[in-house]
């Protein structure tokens, strides 16, 4: 045998014997590893992917939680690169290889109690539990940060920020890609709370209709600059991780300040986040395939093969297909199976005591329901997905809530992808979906839509 060839030989001989060990020791390289006690949780908790594909891609069963009696839990999953996740209302931030232990109640988020091996993964968890929360204004703390003015508000932003960068710079052992998006983190809850500004302070200071004008203006004239100022040198594509910076991604796109495209990647995003709302708004399964050209013409390859994937989850279940069976829990702990509501149409209304969306539907609901009392051949549902259930209960008393109410867990719903609030699904009295993503209680056209159904049922029979 010519020796060249052999050394060849020898040489790919150990490396197919080799690839299984590789394979399997990048695979654990890949995997974290997180174990700890849950307090005022379900029995069942979501680690959800809060990424740049949060909204494009359909979460990962692999990361659901299942407590023992005691809260107690351990899990492993994998990820290809450090990431932000939540866990109930706490952020982390997992790198590939970390063992995590935690003790998270999830009414107070601020005193979860972190542990490692690495200090690195320590710090980095322990600090974002004070993260400020982007949907209640960041630093303005759903309107509790709102001052007498606008500039003193402006003023307490600021203030705010500072104590975030001071609180950072404390931390020694956290990397230093961690450290530079948190810091951009700082900078998107200024703007994010300044765009808050106009949502938070009529309704503190109760400003009269005829104000609101006069008042948008000021509003403009003092914050245009601190915007300018601070979105100088900061829309960058490496940020996209962060929820908060895309809110104000989303913010700045629609203001008059912007002057300059954004980058090609976060343009990107953005439309990626568009179609997937177009996407998840389609009804026919067959108009799905219609979104491929405007997806193929995304260069980013992460947002294209997400976008293709969600599309072909959409087409093995949506409209028009028989509707899969899970069971609700009532509020004297007995389970139920849905399929026990065939023969009636049914509205499913689905929320979540945090979801204030969701709240607001609630009296639209309510209508809904005493428009059809008479009508047995239809049937509303209001269903919960509160991880804790005496939570749920509570709102259920103290709301006053009538009806079929019950409660299951995100990952009950996993075939129907029920990743935001609120949500809507309705199906047939012939068992099969009628709408994936129904209109909410409040829309102008979802008597019209019911009725429609109630029709079609009628005209079967005759």
């Amino acid at each position: 045998m010519n020796f060249v060839y052999y050394k060849l030989l020898k040489y790919w001989t150990c490396f197919l014997l080799l690839t299984p060990f590789l394979l399997h020791a990048n695979s654990s390289i890949k995997k974290v590893h997180l174990r700890g006690t849950l307090i005022n949780f379900s029995n069942q908790v979501f680690i959800e992917d809060i990424s740049d594909l949060k909204n494009l891609t359909t979460q990962n069963i692999n990361r659901i939680i299942t407590p023992d009696s005691l809260g107690n839990f351990e899990l492993n999953f994998e990820i290809g690169k450090p990431n932000y996740f939540r866990i109930g209302r706490n952020i982390l931030y997992l790198e590939p290889g970390d063992k995590l232990s935690m003790t998270i109640d999830y009414e107070y988020p601020e005193n979860a109690v972190f542990s490692s091996s690495s200090k690195r993964a320590k710090e980095a968890n322990d600090y974002l539990k004070s993260t400020p929360f982007h949907n209640a204004g960041s630093f303005l703390e759903a309107g509790l940060g709102i001052k007498e003015t606008i500039q003193l508000t402006i003023e307490a932003i600021l203030t705010s920020s500072k104590k975030r960068e001071i609180s950072l710079a404390k931390y020694s052992y956290i990397s230093s890609k961690f450290r530079k998006l948190e810091k951009a983190r700082i900078n998107a809850d200024i703007l994010n709370s300044l765009f808050y500004i106009p949502v938070y302070f009529p309704y503190i200071h109760k400003t009269p209709a005829d104000s609101i004008l006069p008042f948008m203006k000021s509003y403009k004239k003092i914050s245009d600059p601190y915007i300018t100022k601070y979105r100088k040198s900061f829309i960058k594509s490496e940020y996209l991780p962060l929820e908060v910076f895309r809110r104000v991604i989303f913010w700045l796109a629609n203001d008059s300040v912007i002057r300059n495209p954004f980058p090609s990647e976060i343009s990107n995003w953005l439309t990626a986040e568009l179609l997937a709302i177009k996407i998840k708004g389609e009804k026919r399964k067959d108009s799905l395939y219609l979104f491929l050209p405007e997806i193929n013409n995304l260069h980013v390859n992460k947002y294209k093969q997400a976008l293709i994937e969600k599309i072909n989850i959409l087409t093995n279940f949506n409209d028009g297909d028989d509707a899969r069976d899970f069971f609700l829990t009532d509020n004297d702990n007995h389970k139920i199976s849905l399929r026990q509501f065939k023969g009636k149409v049914i509205y499913i209304d689905i929320w979540a005591t945090w979801c204030g969306p969701c709240l607001k539907e609630i009296p639209y609901l309510d209508a809904l329901r005493k428009l059809y009392k008479e009508d047995s051949s239809i049937v509303f549902i209001s269903l919960s997905i509160d991880e804790n259930r005496e939570l749920w209960k509570s709102a259920l008393l103290k709301k006053n809530l009538t009806g079929y109410q019950f409660i299951t867990s995100r990952a009950g719903l996993k075939e129907y992808n029920v990743i935001s609030l609120p949500r809507v699904i309705i199906i047939d009295k012939d068992f099969t979906v009628a709408a994936m993503y129904g209109q909410s209680p409040s829309s102008q056209v979802i008597v019209d839509f019911l009725n429609s159904l109630l029709t079609k049922e009628l005209m079967k029979k005759n």
